[in-house]
């Protein structure tokens, strides 16, 4: 398997993918962010694969936008990936680009990795989730006679998804197995569930990341998730507790013995919406801090007989607060004294 560098067998096999990805498709407007901003294109719905794509084309890139959903019901689209290509052949600055196998070209995708949680290529492995990954040689480049660049020893490897054959009358199911595994896979490292173990930020840092990461910004609970620190380390300094507060993915506010290790987990919501208490209860739940530690859920007011009988039986506190006018939030004494007993501190 090497990569293609032939401009015009690489032109031609990005073609037919292009070809090949509208079949099954019912063709749009909307739309889509492109970098920092907003463009117009044509997108095209896939409504029995629930993806969409589009493409934006320069003199010499062209750019795959791909997203999960139905594009008809968001004003906008805010792609989960996007693959540029070289319109001939390969150029390391793009993500997307072909490789030889025997006679047939096949569509591949650099993977590049970001520093923290755990790596794509290590979360595909385990769950056997998504495109194939290879190890390919980086290709040298010298021009030849005909002014395209030929294959030359490699200046290195990297690792890249195999998503399909640029022919296949497939291609939007491989390409919605690669969305559905960049969504995952970053739901997994934004709750700090991967292999890569977990990550508590204390002091500052912790006021930097109320809520969980990789979550769009949300500015009330943002708020309310600050206020809460504040009297939680107002009522551990004023009893001399040995702990200290921080967060952690998927954990709005950890406290922390003297020595790292996790005694409780508060998880904030602004809200008494159905769908906000069942995110909490499942982030709590799942959460990697809390086999050993207590759960606790802070809401804007009691809840009701379904919600109580519920947290009362996966062992989760009910921290009730109540919202100023200014967004501060008011917690109950109580409730965050018997929350934090149910520690040992």
């Amino acid at each position: 398997m090497r990569i293609l560098t032939d401009s015009d067998l690489a032109r031609a096999a990005l073609e037919s993918f292009k070809s090949h990805l509208k079949k099954d498709c019912v063709p749009l407007t909307a739309q889509v962010r492109v970098g920092t901003g907003w463009r117009r294109l044509e997108v095209a719905w896939n409504p029995g694969l629930g993806l969409w794509t589009a493409w934006r084309s320069t003199k010499a890139r062209e750019t795959l936008f791909l997203g999960l959903g139905d594009p008809a019901y968001p004003a906008r689209l805010t792609p989960c990936a996007e693959i540029g290509f070289r319109a001939g052949g390969i150029d390391p600055r793009e993500a997307g680009f072909f490789v030889r196998f025997g006679g047939d070209a096949l569509v591949a995708c650099r993977l590049r990795e970001r520093g923290n949680g755990e790596s794509l290529a290590a979360f595909l492995e385990r769950h056997g989730h998504g495109p194939t990954v290879h190890e390919l040689e980086e290709p040298g480049s010298a021009p030849g006679a005909s002014g395209q660049q030929q294959d030359s020893p490699g200046a290195g490897s990297f690792k890249a998804f195999i998503l399909c054959s640029a022919a296949s009358p497939d291609a939007g199911f491989h390409l919605r197995r690669l969305a559905g595994a960049l969504h995952d896979h970053e739901r997994w490292n934004a709750l700090g569930l991967g292999d890569a173990g977990s990550r508590i930020a204390f002091g500052p840092r912790a006021l930097a990341s109320a809520c969980v990461e990789g979550a769009q910004a949300q500015p009330l609970r943002e708020a309310v998730a600050r206020s809460l620190r504040e009297q939680l380390q107002k009522f551990v300094d004023a009893r001399k507790l040995r702990c200290k507060l921080g967060s952690a993915p998927g954990c709005d506010i950890v406290l922390a013995s003297g020595e790292g290790a996790v005694q409780a987990v508060f998880q904030v919501r602004d809200s008494l919406a159905p769908a906000a208490l069942e995110s909490a209860i499942g982030e709590l739940i799942l959460s990697r801090h809390t086999l050993r530690a207590a759960k606790c859920l802070a809401v804007p007011g009691p809840l009701g007989p379904y919600f109580t009988q519920v947290l009362f039986r996966h062992d989760i506190h009910v921290v009730p607060y109540t919202l100023t006018p200014e967004l501060a939030a008011v917690l109950d004494v109580e409730a965050v004294f018997q929350a934090i007993r149910h520690t040992g501190f």
